[in-house]
Order: C-alpha cells, then structure tokens, then sequence
C-alpha cells in the first residue's frame, strides 16, 4: 500500500509497507513522469530485489487511479504505463514476446505477432520473473482475467499446448480442461453444432445484455458478426461457414433458428 509521494521536479520518492524507493524524471503539466529504469531505494528494511521495484510501480499505478496527483511510469516509450484490470502491459509486444504486470508481479508471455490479434500467447511459455513457469492453475486464472480485460479490442489470445485456439463461452469462461498440468482447449469444428446449446438464457437481465453484443470467441474473435443492425429482426452469420441465424425471445429465453436459404 503506497502512504506516500513526495519529491521534486527531478525525482520522486514514494513509500510503501515502510520501503522508500526513488524515480528519477521531469515533473510536467499533468504529472511527474517517472523513468522505471532510473529508480534506487533511500530506505529499505533488508534484502531488495527487483521484483519489489516492479510491485512498487504496479501499486503506484493502481493508487493514482484515484489521486489528484499523478506518477506517469514511462516504460520503453513516451506512453505512461496505464492500469488494465489487474494488467499493465508494459510497451508493444516484441517479435515473440509481451511482458506486462498481472497483480503486482512482472510476467512474460511468449507467442507471436501478427494476424487478426495483437498478441498470440502460448499456454505453455508463460513464466515470471524469477524464470518460473505458471501452473495450470494460474495459467487458467490469467486467461480468465485477461479475457474479461482485453475481450472485443483484438489485443491478446491464447493458444494451448496443441497450438489449438482457446475458445471462451458467452459468459467469457474459457472452453478448456486440465490434463497432467497443461491447459487443452476444447476444440470446435464450426459454433454452429454448439451455438445454440451453449446460449439458452433463463436471466431475463443476462437476455438484456447479451442481445446486444456476441460474446462468443475463439482466440478472443467474435464467431458470429451482426448482420443487420436496423430493425426488430436481428440476423448473425457465422464467420466460419457462412450460414444465418436469427434470434427471438421465447419463454426460457433466447431461441435460435438456422436460417433457411
């Protein structure tokens, strides 16, 4: 927890569970920004490593949230780090990498560049910074919650052991099961032998939300696209064999009927 930030126009100290650390930078019109990499500790009770300096700045970023005063953390380009969720993606992913901050521990994805998404991540090159590799269970945590963070702009997805897409359901839950500590996603030919299983809705406030946007995803893209926007009739298409669907209310929620050419 940060109790305090004091400094001048060429540096900051802030305070945080009694250790005092220092960011060299320039104080500007909307906040002092901060160089991660110029930083030393004034006080500190016995060992200091690395990883507490990466906490610091993911407490600090969190704490500014809601403070008048600002401290702007400049990674490896001019854009201040900016709080996700629980994420901090530090900079543009690298060829085959993304390093970012998940709940206060720097973590380093490893995949690829490219295609539909900003970032492919492989299940199984996920590791923090001490070179420890995530457990199955973690892994499955931070898919979860970046998901639910980075779901619809296109910036992360996943790709499991196999090098299968992993898909989410229409409540953002990843389609996967655990086997001998690795992540395996559920594999689907095409939504439409699961589609409309998978969205009978009974939560009259869930058909509200829903009914606006398609949630479904695989590697975090939408499966089936609105195909008419105006009017009470509303029609998807499924992106991967073309075929037309269109949705009504019924009594135990929403009813999907293949359209018929």
């Amino acid at each position: 927890m940060i109790t305090s930030i004091k400094g001048t126009k060429c540096y900051v100290d802030i305070e945080s569970e009694g250790n005092t650390g220092r960011f060299g930078g320039e104080l500007g019109v909307d906040g002092f920004y901060a160089d991660t990499s110029d930083f030393s500790w004034i006080s500190h009770n016995g060992e200091a490593s690395d990883a507490e300096r990466i906490k610091l700045i993911y407490d600090t970023v969190k704490h500014c949230e809601n403070s008048q005063f600002k401290v702007l953390f400049l990674w490896s380009s001019s854009i201040p780090l900016k709080l996700q969720g629980d994420f901090i993606v530090l900079g543009s992913p690298a060829r085959d990498r993304l390093e970012l901050i998940y709940k206060g521990r720097m973590l380093t994805l490893c995949g690829e560049c490219g295609g539909s998404y900003r970032f492919a991540a492989y299940t199984e090159k996920m590791y923090w910074a001490d070179g420890q590799y995530l457990t199955a269970e973690e892994k499955l945590e931070l898919i979860i919650a970046a998901y639910n963070v980075f779901s619809g702009r296109e910036e992360i997805c996943f790709i499991d052991d196999e090098r299968k897409g992993i898909f989410t359901d229409w409540r953002g839950k990843p389609l996967v099961h655990i086997e001998n500590d690795r992540i395996i996603a559920q594999k689907f030919d095409c939504p439409c032998g699961w589609i409309p299983q998978q969205l009978q809705l009974k939560d009259p406030t869930e058909q509200k939300s829903f009914k606006d946007k398609i949630i479904i995803s695989t590697n975090n893209r939408l499966l089936l696209k609105k195909s008419s926007l105006f009017g009470r009739k509303k029609e998807y298409e499924c992106r991967y064999c073309g075929s037309s669907w269109s949705v009504q209310d019924g009594a135990d929620g929403l009813i999907w009927k293949k359209n018929i050419n």
